[in-house]
């Protein structure tokens, strides 16, 4: 078994894979971070913003994302960008609900207490939603960096 084990790491280049896989998964959710977290505060602080955004990805959240490939593969062929695409894209469907109910779930009396105290409603964001919101939302982000490399783990690649 050891001696397989060389073999694979050595022959076969196990560690250049691995290496390949974080590179995959750390840019798709880097990114998948970077437009979830303004977007979901935006759905979670503004219902108009939520009417817009929210028909489009609750639906793909019930949706196989192994479904979605042939359309990435069309889009961006079979190389590295369609790969960080596609996992971008099956994190972010999970990860923007979470943000949205995370911001949601501030209590309300915090946000009262804000806009008695003269607030505008970016100051509101910015002071109290987001701080309040993002020990929950980094708390999330452990189930979507799984959810990130299960997906990545497609035998297609």
């Amino acid at each position: 078994m050891l001696k397989g084990l060389v073999q694979l790491t050595v022959d076969q280049g196990l560690l250049s894979s691995v290496g390949t896989s974080v590179r995959r998964v750390s840019i798709a959710f880097g990114l998948c971070v970077v437009v979830s977290v303004p977007v979901g505060v935006l759905m979670g602080s503004f219902e108009a913003v939520n009417r817009i955004i929210d028909p489009i990805i609750s639906p793909l959240r019930f949706t196989p994302m192994n479904a979605f490939i042939p359309m990435f593969i069309v889009w961006f062929g079979i190389e590295e960008t369609e790969k960080i695409a596609f996992l971008f894209f099956a994190t972010v469907v999970f990860l923007l609900p979470v943000v949205v109910d995370a911001v949601r779930s501030v209590p309300e009396e915090m946000v009262q207490t804000a806009q008695t105290l003269g607030a505008t409603k970016a100051q509101v964001i910015r002071t109290v939603l987001v701080p309040a919101a993002l020990p929950q939302i980094f708390d999330n982000f452990r189930v979507m960096t799984a959810i990130a490399w299960a997906t990545s783990c497609s035998p297609r690649w």
